[in-house]
């Protein structure tokens, strides 16, 4: 018999578990209370809803996803280095957790729009930021351009970043090679 499930944290990875056996119509309270052999009351002492436990789900899924501290010994300093670096590190990571990479859109779709867009950019925030410190250090283009122009680039290249990752229609070498020729066009 597993251990009675009696944490946010651990309620947190358990339902990881269920999403990634069963689907994220699992993600009801009476199947995750099952599943982490507690009562349903237990589960709302922690989430005051489906809703809620659907985006602290989400929200720790994307933490692990999207935190690549443990890797930031590894980043180089040039933009384009950086920028092929960010998509491989988050080409790992979806590797290791692609249903909840893949849930981007729920997050966006499902029933507060606003509170998925905020838990995104909390954990997809730093990346962009080391993405622009990167642009703003490389000598090469950095001071060429108002930050609020230079702004808009970056959010189009991490865009484009997590869209490639999301849909797997391009390879990093392809990737690369495009991010390389908009640079070449917008300098």
């Amino acid at each position: 018999m597993r251990k009675r499930i009696t944490s946010r944290q651990e309620i947190l990875e358990n339902c990881q578990d269920l999403v990634s056996e069963k689907g994220l119509n699992a993600l009801d309270i009476r199947t995750v209370a099952a599943a982490c052999h507690v009562s349903v009351g237990s589960i709302y002492n922690h989430f005051e809803s489906k809703d809620d436990l659907v985006y602290g789900v989400l929200n720790h899924a994307w933490g692990k996803i999207f935190d690549l501290a443990d890797s930031s010994q590894d980043k180089p300093t040039s933009f384009l280095d950086y920028l092929e670096w960010l998509f491989s590190s988050l080409a790992q990571k979806k590797a290791e957790g692609a249903e909840f990479f893949n849930l981007y859109s729920l997050g966006l779709a499902y029933k507060n729009p606003q509170l998925g867009r905020d838990l995104f950019a909390r954990h997809t925030g730093p990346l962009k930021e080391d993405l622009k410190k990167a642009w703003e250090e490389d000598g090469k283009f950095g001071k060429f351009y108002e930050k609020k122009e230079s702004d808009k680039k970056i959010d189009f290249l991490f865009t484009s970043l997590i869209g490639a990752l999301l849909t797997e229609s391009i390879s990093k070498e392809d990737f690369m090679a495009l991010a390389s020729k908009y640079i070449e066009i917008v300098q």
